[in-house]
């Protein structure tokens, strides 16, 4: 799965913000960062995890440069078919995170774990539950959603949180699915997670890498039905973080939002007059 400048910095904007603590990682697939170790360490610094000198220079301090030496002289410091692109390694232990486990339904991309999201039982793979799942274009390319869902439930740790960036328009062919925000909204409501943010994400045509996205607050009451029809010529993505709680579930099958008000005086199903 690919990962560009800007989500690249999202995710370490996030982190520094709070959004994403904890030291250890799950990523659905192998993460590919389009991203040059430049490019990385201009973003590191905008959010004080380097330090830059007044020629431009990067100086690292103990951590991150027992880091970036011990990832070179193990040679998983750059992608091995492109010498130019970071290694997803690289990436997270450089904003903290010291255990990174990728799991693929097999291993052409060297996946840690091989494991199918359509089934269940992800625990019998992984060690132990984890602080962070990064689901960046992977879930679409599942068939079976509510599975996945339960696995990203067991794959967390009470108080880990769930980070999808994921398609929701124009996006033909590319997955099974492109996701309306109403699916992340609702389903992470009725299992009693805790949203943190949900964002819709457009993609702009432009050449300068950090000013690739925009991006507005999802909103039910304006980006419902009124907006049927209107966003055919623009790519969009959804982005959301979401936090496991001890009351969190998974099986809770939510009625979309836009019904509820003509259901909640109605016979529904499960129900008996």
């Amino acid at each position: 799965m690919g990962v560009s400048y800007e989500l690249a910095e999202q995710v370490i904007r996030h982190r520094f913000d709070g959004l994403l603590p904890g030291t250890s990682v799950v990523t659905l697939g192998r993460q590919f960062f389009s991203i040059t170790d430049s490019q990385l360490f201009t973003i590191l610094a905008k959010y004080d995890y380097v330090k830059m000198d007044e020629n431009g220079s990067v100086i690292l301090d103990e951590r991150t440069a027992g880091i970036w030496n011990g990832l070179k002289d193990a040679g998983r410091f750059y992608r091995r078919k492109e010498k130019f692109f970071i290694t997803d390694e690289l990436f997270f232990q450089m904003i903290g995170f010291d255990t990174l486990t990728a799991i693929d339904i097999s291993d052409f991309q060297s996946a840690n774990i091989v494991f199918d999201m359509n089934t269940t039982g992800i625990l019998d793979k992984l060690d132990d539950p984890v602080d962070f799942v990064f689901d960046a274009g992977c879930t679409e390319h599942f068939f079976h959603i509510p599975n996945a869902l339960q696995n990203i439930y067991d794959a967390l740790k009470v108080g880990g949180r769930v980070f999808h960036f994921l398609p929701m328009n124009n996006y033909p062919e590319h997955g099974f699915y492109q996701f309306s925000a109403t699916l992340f909204a609702d389903y992470y409501t009725a299992n009693n997670y805790t949203l943190h943010s949900q964002k819709i994400v457009e993609v702009l045509e432009t050449s300068n890498p950090d000013q690739g996205y925009f991006y507005m607050d999802y909103n039910f009451q304006q980006v419902g039905p009124d907006m049927f029809g209107v966003l055919k010529d623009r790519n969009l993505y959804n982005a959301v973080i979401a936090e496991k709680t001890a009351e969190s579930s998974y099986d809770v099958m939510p009625v979309q939002k836009r019904y509820h008000k003509s259901h909640e005086n109605s016979v529904t199903a499960g129900t008996s007059t």
